[in-house]
């Protein structure tokens, strides 16, 4: 009979990250919003998003990213930054056969196999905190238009209607 790997619920609860009351509120609210547990667990101000990394980590057996994330140059010019930021992975490390990436999402598969047919490398997912993939993505791989633009100031607001114009200013005549 093949074992199961654990569920990342009783991981938080064996670390002791959340009471079984606040799993079982958060697994409600999962249920009607399809996120994924974690996501709503930080939404809901249970858990820190470290909190939810190293849960993680211990559920599918993968290492944990220290942060900040410190990207080898090297391993950073393999990647696409397009692939980088589509896939939210931040590549760490490279050899001639593998690449080490950390990921907000390590589940994700598509992200892992789009690297490695990029690369010709076996990809080896690390857990990341999705605040950290995002500042080391930022930093290496620059942001797109799309970010920089939510980042601009709200413009000014327009002039009051509900005063009298001021008078027009006219220049003296030369007599």
């Amino acid at each position: 009979m093949a074992v199961r790997p654990r569920v990342l619920g009783a991981h938080l609860l064996e670390m002791g990250a959340v009471t079984p009351g606040e799993l079982e509120a958060a697994l409600a609210e999962q249920a009607a919003s399809g996120r994924r547990l974690g996501e709503t667990l930080v939404a809901r101000g249970t858990v820190t998003p470290a909190r939810v990394a190293d849960a993680l980590g211990a559920q599918l057996g993968l290492e944990r990213a220290p942060e900040p994330l410190e990207p080898d140059p090297a391993a950073v010019a393999l990647v696409a930054p397009e692939l980088a930021r589509t896939h939210r992975l931040v590549p760490l490390r490279a050899t001639p056969r593998l690449i080490h990436v950390a990921m907000a999402d390590p589940l994700n598969l598509t992200a892992c196999e789009d690297l490695r047919f990029q690369t010709g490398r076996r990809v080896e997912p690390l857990v990341a905190t999705p605040g950290a993939v995002d500042e080391a993505l930022a930093r290496h791989f620059g942001v797109e238009l799309d970010d920089l633009v939510r980042a601009l100031p709200a413009p000014p607001a327009p002039p009051r209607r509900d005063r009298a114009p001021a008078a027009p200013v006219r220049a003296p005549v030369p007599a």
